[in-house]
């Protein structure tokens, strides 16, 4: 793909899980970088509990690899804060 000058046009993607980003918007992020704004995914979780046969670091690690070569496509920055999975709760007492 083309490279993008700087511009004040950007977009923050934001997921739960590595690859949630991927499925859910690939679409939307890859239309609004070919009209010229600046992509940037991130993920809160490290998805460390996407996996039954990996340990969770490893899977953790596998996922932000591929998260990170998954954002090269379209010359997007990638970050994840890093939680672990289960960490992630949406319910009364914490919204």
């Amino acid at each position: 793909m083309e490279q993008h000058e700087t511009t004040n046009k950007r977009i923050l993607a934001v997921g739960a899980h590595p690859d949630d980003v991927e499925f859910l918007i690939a679409g939307t992020l890859t239309l609004l970088y070919q009209k010229g704004y600046t992509i940037h995914i991130a993920t809160v979780a490290t998805g460390d509990m996407g996996s039954m046969e990996l340990r969770s670091q490893r899977i953790s690690s596998k996922r932000y690899k591929e998260a990170v070569n998954a954002a090269k496509i379209l010359d997007a920055s990638y970050q994840s804060l890093g939680e672990s999975d289960l960490s992630i709760v949406f319910d009364n007492p914490t919204r």
